[in-house]
């Protein structure tokens, strides 16, 4: 296996490791998917998958899915039977600005 970098959009280089025939402008590219955290529907509306929700708002995922099933977080729905929750961009920045303490104002 060989250790290359690669330089990934948005962020400086990441190391690979491979066989030595591995393309690194795939791998660049499936880095990237990897790491962007939302999805856009045909009508431009933008959805996060519950990984990056529980990385930004700073708890696990299962938390994540129990407030899609609850509905705390509106239009969260899955994708297929058994699928990937997809939650609204929206919804998130909703919660997040509830949750968030406001300056001067004790807990």
């Amino acid at each position: 296996m060989a250790k290359r970098t690669v330089e990934v959009p948005g962020m400086s280089e990441v190391s690979v490791h491979g066989p030595a025939e591995l393309d690194l402008e795939c791998a660049a590219s499936a880095v990237a998917q990897a790491l962007r955290p939302s999805l856009a529907d045909r009508n431009g509306r933008e959805f996060w998958v519950a990984s990056a929700v529980a990385s930004h708002l700073g708890m696990t995922k299962d938390t994540v899915h129990r407030m899609c099933e609850s509905g705390e977080l509106e239009g969260a729905f899955r994708r297929g039977p058994g699928g990937h929750w997809r939650i609204p961009r929206e919804a998130v920045d909703k919660f997040f600005a509830s949750t968030r303490p406001v300056r001067g104002r004790a807990r």
